[in-house]
């Protein structure tokens, strides 16, 4: 065994060592020999391989041994052969002196060597990789010692292990901490593995029914991977579904084992993962447990109970260990001073140790090797047994994506390679299971199989999907997926009712097929293609026949797109609807051109499709459109507009279809119907329009010579074209214009027909008898001359036109230019200029374009040279296009050129080169020539083929394929008929499916598919199936069918919203399942049968009980009474079940009853109906009686059936968890029995099961009774302190007299609570603990339970404290104890030992000086013993925040805790703000780590300390230090609430949530008088998290926190606003704080301020901001502060200063501009719309920011003025006005630019209209200025009454301040509308708002003398002021006075005012006003009028203006107003 782990490498260097030492001590006692060593060959490897870890130990210990090796030659030779020569030469390098002696002796050794050396070993070289286990991932270590060096290998030859392997990176978990077994516990799981293994087929059923009601419901689910053998029982049972005889049901029995134990594993890892629960002692679980061993010793409690025996492991016995002592127990009164369970330390257990615990954990399984086991096995069961398997493999599913990575296929360590070998096996076998299951879904399969194949199929891809996108990213595919798989997907891919069904599942699918770059994938991307081709065809066809107008254009597009498809399908009313829209289109004189450009291109696809029928329909559609509308039938109508309707064949691109490609087709359908239209269009003048000719004869130019190329004097057509170049008259008119017509008959002596060329002859005659001058040039037409005619251009050779391919010439440009200057010289002889003309042609062979535009000037040819000139001119015409298409339209040329020719028609040379040039000016680059013409020059055709043809999508082997032709098949139908649910209504299919092809029709089978598939339909067929059904067999068909249904909504990841979800809320499922809720059954068949059904309503109900509809739970409640009475049956039936399979079928149905009732339960929490709650609670209280009937305590543990018992106590957990459960009795007495029955009975269970027996802390068995049991008993605590009326409810709790044989009876009252403190199950401790501060919440359950724990040191204060203080102990346990230790310290305690009192608080004793001490000083030494605060000062610091332990989501290397071989590694996580207790991953660490501390921990701890503080203020006030800690621990959860916010904000505004939440964080911010400079430090910086946590909820959630924030404010108004006064003096030295004040605050005004708007009668409940600034005391105060804030804040206009904000803000305002303008010019669009909408938001936001920079701030204004923000905002002033809101905003921020700066004001009248943004404004009025804007918008307001007319009216009053403004108001005569204003009837009604607006802006003008004239020189204005000053004013009351008062201060007004005797009498009137202020405006304008003016003296002086005066004067002496008054009567 040692060699072996000495051999095998072993990575753990402990095992190494231990391998070592066990050899080295073997070879000292001489039961070994190095003889005995040199034979194991591999020893050798290993041992050089030793110095390749890590962690190397004991190297001198293995340098001897290899010393004392080479020794032996036969070691020499193996060590020298696998390299150790080198290897220890570099070794020694590396080692220490004393070392280096002994490698020195080695190395002599081996070279004293043979010379023979077999090379049959590895060498070995040194690596740094360490080796890890196949279950173990390698963490991560920083610096590790990587070996000594590096060299390459050789000699591999025969290496059975690799010398260096891969870290383990596929891991995200491996394994769970180990768990050590009593051996019972052991006993009782080798029995159950046994009897897996036995041949009794009775025995495994019962054996697995066992496993799972009892073992696994009381062991942890990890133990089964721990302890393998009954998991690979099970997986071997998997085999036997084949079989027959019965064997199918054991493997089914094992699938729903492994089933059970996948969700267990899967809540052991979310237990794991729980930061409350975590622990890092791994050994027992739990610190506190301690070795049960034998006798008095024993530390247990042992006043608890009595022993006894058990008969067997059968599962009912229990901890043997416990039960041995039974004869030595101490009994209850023994009072003996036993040790506490907490102070012994940590001892070795004897019975846990039996067995090798190394051993075990290297045969164990890791998690992912189990999921894998589970795929391997379960997956070829697929083919015959599908709903269980896959039920357990979408459990396993779940698992394996927590346990491996996607990592796998990378992963190139063994256990990798081996997990990726058994994956892609498993892939494998699912793409040949989906494979055969596709094939068998045939006509020749009966329904039912095609219903099971179909199920599976669907099941089966849903299940393999998703588990590549568990385990497989999408761009590793190529690299992995096997080809059966592919395969697989590929079919899977072209299923279309699945692709609808599951659409998320087919993307993946797409995406997987994609990636592997197969053939596959471009045959499902074309069906795709087609699919929506498909679809735009029918729903092409559906819009085409909608009443009403049509949108032409998305009609075209859907026929364009329509076209893919139109080869499969050949619906041809389609085609035929597609060429009337392009008629109708065509037609429309209006029509858009992009319309009919997008038509005709459909059209041309049609015309020139590659399908001869579908091209030949076409054409035969056009046909018969122009028979009708050119038809000889319409000549009856005079000038007809139905000739119009051939308008979209009338143009070139059509006609060249026809022509080129129609004419030449090889099908008589299409060649004849192209020869028909075209004949039709020739002939069909007389029909048509002068429109429609002109048209078509416009059309017809550009194809004219393809046309030529049929003309045919025998034939119509033929005939025809010909006319087409005939003059008609002698005129010279004809069809076409003269030039074409020459260009056509010139074209024509080219054709191929000798009688055709004779009629071109006739047609030329014309031309060349009448050209100009034709009598003067040669040659002279005679009869020869025109009898060479027809035959000139037949030439017989042809000439390459191809030029050289040279880029530059390597001719000088003058040396052309001589050249030619010779050839044109009429001095110089003609040989010389024919020797030129040669040179020249030779020349331009080349392709020098530099020579083109030299030649070309007019040129006498003589015919000496002619030859070199066409040659010459033919070579240039080719070159240059654009010398040539101007030379094709000069009729001189042309008949010069053949004038030529009949001049020289005896010249071969010279009639070819005429004819090639010829040609090249008639026929251009028309494609296709040769096909008609004799041609003397050879060119390549244009198109060979149709340019508008379309390539097909599929070809006809994929069509013909069935997969592909299904999809199309079912696209065709399912779209046709809009959706599957249409298509499976249809009554007459076969009726209406008549006008498809047969390749479009579906089959029974297809309906079958599509039913099956779509999840609604299959769903109530099942129902309806369920209805109808007459036979079990039907129902169990029917359910199963519906249980798949579930499955795949659950493998798609879509229950929330599936089909599932949306079927159930139909009434048939209550119709289809009433009578099994109703009925009882009546035999066992009926039972069978209920089982099934009550099987598939749990699943139904899981899958949807949090959205459940609210009328199935009242259904289901109200035929509940029936399912209550099978729970509890009568004693004659359960007499009678002497069946075991009755036996058996009615535990099943129990079971399923129970689960069934506990999913109902966990159903009825979101229940919120009234009458539904009422009948949830009768429910739970009717179901908790019966499951009280159900529990049958008796006296005899042996008794119980464990099963029911387990599931009975699993159903009462359930019920009693909800509050209130028992307060629904028809009585409260009988509420209160109820309780009592309850309690007593649940004590029995657990007085029988843990108390009886010695207690059963360290064994699992009866751990699931155990479990079960204190949580019912915790539920009942918190429901007896809810609802009890007796207080005295803790002595129901109390177990009664011990009968103990020895002693006299004792009563055990609490005791039996205390050993469940200490149970190994950290879950047992945590519920029993919450059970003991339950009980502790009365005085009187603190005095049972301290009573309770005398026998135990410490008592039962030393043991709370030391639970809370143990750092082993996990974070829920330890809450618990603080919350036992809160309670205890509620009731006062003594100072001294008192007889009288009950309660004495804590005792110690002193051993030192032999005192005790009681109460307040024993809590004291107590906590300075325990070291109380030292331990909560740790427990503070290291606050875990984390919500996971470790991470699923990453490797197991990277996350931040790995559970491997029994070790726990903790990390650092991101999640965490708060150190860890450890972060090293070094297993030397792991016995120093703690626990993790929690949130919640540390709440209670808070709560403890609060009462502390109360008890001994003193110390825990010192202790409270800590709260720097806390204040850490406060800025971590608001910034997790903070991320809570931004996520979802109904997290956070709870009420439940946000009132407390509120509450003490502003409590905390109302924190003052802080002296302690950390202390300090730390609370700043929780204001500004807790300000940002505040600035967050307000902006995010606005007016709906808003009244909850004020309130809380309310309660600490005063002190916040103190907070935030000293948070902005912090600006310079706490900037973050400084920020985060000021935001909250700003944030908090807008949101009243928007409360303000909606609330204008101010209803708000609350208490307002407002109000607390206003009225609410300190308000005022704290508004000034609030001012002092604004004040001080100043500085940050300086920043916007600073930093160019302004310029940015006007760069970015003239961007915008440019791109509205830019928009605007383009078509609107739903795209440009958005765009532009976003644009004018953009500019909002720019135009708000720029009116907070310039409030109040000159600087800020000026640096405006600077960067034109007048010119930006007038070229934006077209965008402002069609925008209200805009408008707004930019007069807002005129009203801040302008208010109280006159140059800003003036920079408003410069002239900017026109300017861009970009240029400067010239500063100078002008007629067209903003200014000039504003009152043209004012002008328009004046009707309404909006914030617009509000705030323009006051940019007016701000400008009416500027001279310049106030020029251009006068000038623009806008105040005459002031003359306008209507007022209101009767003087005691009030002026309007237009008036007040009015009148705010004249006083704004009247404080000018030019304004004041103003005023007067409008012509009535006085008057209208004077008429005004009558009303009642809502803002000011003496505005029109303070008018009055400015105007006359005008020396030119005076003598106006003083005409005016209203004005004097209003004037006087307010000398005797109440109004103080009326009296000073009065006397002062009086005064103005008397000063510098004597005739205001005379006028003045009247008696009653004199009285007045007076008696003002006597009310005013002691008043200011005296001196005004004297200086009146004065004068």
């Amino acid at each position: 065994y040692e060699y072996s782990l000495l051999f095998k490498s072993h990575q753990l260097a402990e095992i190494r060592e231990r391998a070592l030492k066990s050899i080295l001590c073997k070879l000292d006692h001489n039961l070994t020999s190095y003889a005995d060593l040199v034979q194991e060959q591999l020893l050798f490897l290993h041992l050089l391989e030793w110095f390749n870890f890590p962690i190397v130990p004991m190297k001198e210990e293995i340098l001897n041994l290899v010393n004392n090796l080479v020794k032996h030659p036969s070691a020499v030779r193996q060590l020298v052969g696998i390299g150790a020569v080198e290897f220890f030469s570099q070794l020694r390098h590396h080692m220490d002196p004393h070392l280096q002696t002994v490698i020195d002796g080695i190395l002599d050794g081996l070279f004293l060597l043979p010379s023979e050396i077999p090379a049959n070993y590895p060498a070995v070289s040194y690596q740094g990789q360490p080796l890890p286990s196949e279950d173990k991932p390698v963490l991560p270590q920083e610096e590790i010692f990587t070996g000594y060096f590096h060299q390459g290998r050789s000699n591999l030859q025969q290496m059975e292990i690799p010398p260096k392997r891969s870290a383990v990176k596929c891991l995200k978990f491996s394994t769970f901490p180990w768990l050590t077994l009593t051996t019972t516990d052991r006993h009782v799981l080798s029995s159950n593995e046994s009897s897996l293994r036995s041949n009794n087929h009775s025995l495994i059923w019962s054996t697995c029914e066992l496993l799972q009601d009892v073992i696994m419901q009381d062991f942890p689910a990890e133990i089964f991977l721990q302890r393998p053998k009954i998991v690979q029982s099970l997986l071997s049972l998997l085999k036997l579904a084949f079989g027959k005889d019965g064997k199918h049901r054991l493997a089914l029995q094992a699938v729903s084992c492994l089933q059970q134990l996948c969700v267990f594993l899967r809540n052991r890892l979310n237990f794991h993962r729980d930061p409350g629960f975590f622990s890092t002692d791994q050994v027992t679980e739990n610190p506190n447990v301690q070795n049960p061993s034998l006798g008095s010793s024993s530390p247990r409690p042992s006043v608890i109970g009595h022993t006894g025996q058990r008969p067997r492991g059968d599962g009912q016995d229990w901890d043997a260990a416990s039960s041995s002592g039974s004869s030595t127990q101490a009994s209850a009164n023994s009072r003996i001073n036993l040790q506490s369970p907490l102070d012994v330390g940590h001892i070795d257990l004897p019975d846990l140790e039996s067995e090798d615990t190394l051993e075990l954990q290297f045969q164990q399984l890791s998690l992912p090797q189990f999921c894998v086991s589970i795929l391997e096995y379960a997956v070829p069961l697929l083919r015959t047994v599908t709903m269980q398997v896959l039920e357990l493999l979408s459990e396993d599913v779940l698992l394996i994506g927590d346990a491996v990575s996607e990592d796998v296929w990378e992963d190139h360590s063994l256990f990798g390679l081996e997990l990726k070998d058994k994956l892609l096996m498993v892939l494998g076998s699912l793409g040949e299971t989906i494979s055969y299951h596709k094939s068998n879904i045939n006509s020749e399969q009966p329904e039912l199989m095609l219903v099971h194949h179909r199920m599976a199929f669907i099941s089966i891809s849903l299940f393999t999907v998703r588990l590549l996108q568990t385990l497989l990213p999408v761009e590793k595919a190529n690299k992995v997926l096997p080809e059966s798989l592919v395969t697989a997907l590929f079919l899977l891919s072209l299923d279309m009712p699945f692709s609808l069904e599951y659409p998320s599942i087919h993307e993946s699918v797409a995406a997987y097929l994609e990636q592997m770059n197969s053939e596959n994938y471009s045959i499902y991307k074309q069906a795709a293609e087609a699919v929506h081709s498909i679809e735009c065809t029918c729903n092409f066809m559906m819009d085409v026949h909608k009443e009403g107008e049509k949108n032409f254009f998305e009609l075209v597009e859907l026929a364009d797109q329509a076209l893919n498809s139109l080869p499969y399908h050949q619906h041809f009313p389609m085609l035929q609807e597609i060429i009337h829209i392009c008629l109708n289109i065509w037609k429309s004189a209006q029509a858009n051109p992009l319309l009919q450009a997008e038509s005709q291109k459909v059209l041309l696809h049609l015309l020139s499709h590659p399908l001869l029928n579908i091209k030949a329909e076409a054409y035969h559609c056009c046909l018969e459109i122009v028979k009708e509308c050119l038809g000889i039938h319409n000549v009856t109508t005079p000038v007809s507009s139905i000739c119009h309707g051939v308008h979209f064949l009338l143009h070139p691109k059509v006609l060249y279809e026809i022509s080129a490609f129609g004419l030449q087709e090889s099908k008589n359908e299409v060649n004849s119907a192209a020869k028909a239209i075209l004949l039709y269009l020739l002939q069909g003048r007389l029909m048509m329009t002068a429109l429609t000719w002109n048209k078509f004869i416009e059309a017809l130019y550009p194809i004219i010579p393809i046309l030529q190329g049929y003309a045919d004097t025998e034939e119509t057509l033929g005939n025809c074209i010909l006319s087409l170049s005939e003059t008609a008259s002698d005129k010279g008119e004809g069809i076409l214009p003269r030039t074409t017509r020459l260009r056509a008959a010139l074209r024509l002596l080219f054709s191929k027909k000798q009688l055709v060329r004779s009629v071109a002859l006739k047609h030329l005659t014309f031309h060349l008898m009448n050209e100009e001058g034709a009598s003067l040039k040669r040659p002279l037409l005679h009869g020869s001359v025109f009898s060479s005619v027809p035959n000139l251009f037949v030439v017989e050779r042809s000439i390459e036109l191809k030029l050289d391919d040279t880029k530059e010439s390597i001719f000088k440009e003058e040396t052309v230019e001589k050249l030619y200057g010779i050839l044109t010289s009429d001095t110089i002889d003609l040989v010389l200029r024919k020797s030129a003309a040669e040179q020249l042609a030779i020349i331009m062979q080349g392709k020098g374009d530099i020579y083109v535009t030299i030649f070309f000037s007019p040129l006498q040819i003589m015919e000496c040279i002619v030859l070199p000139c066409l040659t010459l001119l033919r070579k240039l015409v080719y070159a240059d296009p654009v010398t040539r298409l101007p030379l094709a339209q000069q009729p001189s040329i042309l008949l010069t050129l053949l004038r030529v020719s009949l001049i020289f028609r005896d010249d071969r040379a010279v009639l070819t080169e005429n004819a090639a040039l010829l040609c090249l000016l008639l026929f251009d680059e028309v494609a296709r020539k040769e096909i008609w013409y004799h041609l003397p020059i050879r060119v390549t055709a244009h198109h060979a083929v149709s340019p508008n043809s379309v390539v097909l999508l599929l070809s006809s082997d994929c069509l013909t394929s069935k997969p592909v032709s299904d999809m199309l098949k079912m696209a065709w139908n399912l779209s046709w008929y809009h959706g599957i649910d249409k298509l499976l209504q249809l009554v007459n299919y076969e009726t209406e499916a008549q006008a498809f092809l047969d390749t479009l029709k579906l089959s029974s089978e297809d309906f079958l598919t599509l039913k099956i598939t779509h999840t609604a339909s299959g769903l109530q067929d099942c129902l309806n199936a369920v209805v109808q059904a007459v036979s079990h067999r039907e129902v169990r068909a029917a359910v199963t069918r519906m249980s798949f249904y579930i499955l795949n909504d659950k493998l798609a990841l879509k229950f929330s919203i599936g089909s599932c979800r949306t079927t159930s809320k139909g009434v048939a499922w209550q119709t289809a399942f009433n009578r099994f809720l109703q009925v009882l059954p009546a035999s066992t068949e009926d039972e069978k049968l209920l089982v099934d059904v009550l099987s598939f309503l749990n699943k139904l109900l899981r899958e949807q009980k949090k959205s459940l509809e609210a009328e199935h739970l009242k259904w289901i409640l109200e035929n509940s009474s029936s399912l209550l009475d099978l729970l509890v049956r009568p004693e004659s039936q359960e007499q009678d079940e002497t069946d075991d399979i009755q036996t058996a079928v009615r535990q099943q149905l129990q079971k399923e009853l129970i689960g069934l009732l506990n999913m109902l339960l966990l159903c009825f929490t979101s229940v919120t109906h009234r009458y539904s709650l009422a009948l949830t609670d009768c429910f739970r209280t009717q179901l908790a009686l019966k499951l009280l009937q159900c529990l049958r305590v008796t006296d005899a543990p042996h008794f119980y059936g464990l099963p029911s018992l387990e599931r009975t106590l699993r159903g009462m957990v359930h019920v009693t968890a909800h509050p209130g459960w028992s307060s629904y009795s028809a009585t409260a007495d009988h509420h209160e029995i109820m309780l009592f029955v309850f309690t007593f009975y649940l004590l029995q269970v657990i007085s029988s099961f843990y108390v009886e027996w010695g207690g059963n802390a360290m064994s699992f068995m009866g751990k699931g009774v155990t479990k079960n049991t204190v949580l019912c008993l915790l539920h009942l605590s918190h429901e007896m302190m809810a609802q009890a009326k007796n207080m005295d409810w803790v002595s129901l709790w109390f177990l009664p007299y011990d009968k103990s044989e020895e002693q006299v009876p004792s009563r055990l009252g609490l005791a039996w609570l205390v050993p469940l403190w200490v149970d190994r199950d950290p879950e047992v401790r945590f519920t029993s603990l919450g059970i003991g501060s339950a009980l502790t919440s009365l005085e009187l359950g603190c005095i049972a339970l301290a009573d309770s724990c005398q026998n135990i040191s410490g008592g039962l204060w030393g043991t709370v404290i030391n639970i809370l203080l143990d750092q082993l102990e996990c974070s829920m346990v330890r809450r618990e104890a603080a919350f036992i230790l809160q309670n205890l310290l509620v009731i006062p305690m003594p100072t001294e030992e008192l007889k009288d009192c009950a309660w004495q608080g804590p005792c110690v004793h002193d051993e030192d000086s032999g005192l005790s001490h009681i109460g307040k000083p024993a809590l004291q030494a107590l906590l300075y013993h325990c070291h109380f605060y030292e331990h909560l000062n740790q427990m503070v610091k290291h606050c875990y925040l984390g919500r996971y332990t470790f991470d699923l989501n990453c490797s197991a290397g990277d996350s931040l805790m790995c559970f491997c071989f029994g070790h726990c590694v903790l990390g650092q996580s991101d999640t965490t703000t708060t150190a860890t207790p450890h972060d090293s991953p070094q297993p030397d660490v792991l016995s120093n780590q703690c626990a993790l501390v929690t949130p919640p921990l540390l709440s209670a701890v808070c709560s403890l300390l609060g009462n502390l503080l109360v008890v001994v203020p003193k110390d825990t006030g010192i202790a409270l230090q800590q709260v720097l800690f806390l204040l850490q621990y406060l800025s971590s959860v608001s910034r997790l609430l903070q991320s809570c916010l931004l996520v979802d904000t109904h997290l956070v505004i709870q009420d439940e949530l946000m009132k407390p939440l509120l509450g003490n964080t502003l409590m905390i911010l109302s924190v003052r008088s802080l002296d302690d400079t950390e202390l300090t430090s730390a609370v700043h910086q929780t204001w500004t998290d807790l300000f940002s946590l505040l600035a967050m909820l307000l902006r995010k959630s606005g007016q709906i926190a808003l009244p909850s924030v004020t309130a809380a404010l309310g309660k600490h108004w005063t002190a916040i606003i103190d907070t935030i006064c000293d948070c902005v003096h912090l600006s310079t030295t706490c900037p973050s704080l400084y920020m985060a004040s000021l935001q909250f605050l700003s944030i908090l005004l807008a949101e009243e301020g928007k409360r303000q708007l909606q609330d204008k009668q101010n209803i708000c409940p609350n208490p307002t901001i407002t109000f607390l600034l206003d009225e609410a005391e300190g308000g005022l105060a704290s508004g000034a502060k609030l001012n002092e804030l604004i004040i001080q804040a100043s500085e940050l206009y300086g920043f916007c200063l600073s930093a160019n904000l302004i310029d940015s803000c006007m760069e970015q305002m003239k961007h915008i501009h440019a791109q509205l303008n830019l928009e605007s010019l383009r078509p609107g669009k739903t795209a440009q719309k958005k765009k532009e909408d976003n644009l004018i938001r953009e500019l909002r936001v720019v135009l708000q920011l720029l009116r907070n920079c310039l409030f109040r701030n000159e600087e800020c204004k000026v640096a405006a003025l600077e960067a034109h923000l007048v010119p930006v905002l007038h070229s934006l002033w077209p965008w402002f006005i069609m925008d209200d809101s805009l408008m707004q905003i930019a007069l807002h921020l005129l009203c801040v630019y302008t208010a109280n700066y006159p140059t800003g004001c003036g920079s408003l009248c410069w002239a900017s209209s026109g300017l861009s943004p970009f240029q400067t404004a010239q500063r100078s009025a002008s007629s067209n200025s903003l200014i000039h804007s504003i009152i043209k918008l004012a002008s328009r307001t004046l009707t309404e009454n909006s914030a617009i007319q509000r705030m323009i009216f006051t940019l007016l009053s701000n400008l009416a301040i500027s001279h310049d403004c106030k020029g251009v108001i006068q000038k623009s005569n806008f105040l005459q509308n002031f003359l306008s204003l209507s007022l209101p009837k009767g003087e005691n009604k009030s002026l309007s708002t237009l008036a007040s607006h009015w009148l705010k802006l004249l006083l704004n003008i009247s404080f000018g003398e030019d304004g004041q004239q103003m005023i007067m020189k409008l012509n009535g204005g006085l008057d209208q002021l004077l008429e005004m000053s009558k009303y009642k004013h809502k803002s000011s009351h003496h505005i029109v006075l303070l008018i009055l008062h400015n105007i006359c201060f005008s020396p030119t007004n005076k003598p106006k005012i003083l005409a005016n005797d209203k004005a004097i009498a209003v004037l006087s009137a307010c000398l005797e006003s109440d109004s103080l202020t009326a009296q000073r405006i009065g006397a002062a304008a009086l005064w103005s009028l008397l000063h510098n003016y004597q005739k205001a003296k005379v006028t003045l002086k009247n008696p009653s203006t004199k009285r007045r005066v007076d008696e003002a004067y006597s009310l005013v002496k002691k008043s200011k107003l005296l001196e005004n008054f004297v200086s009146i009567s004065k004068e």
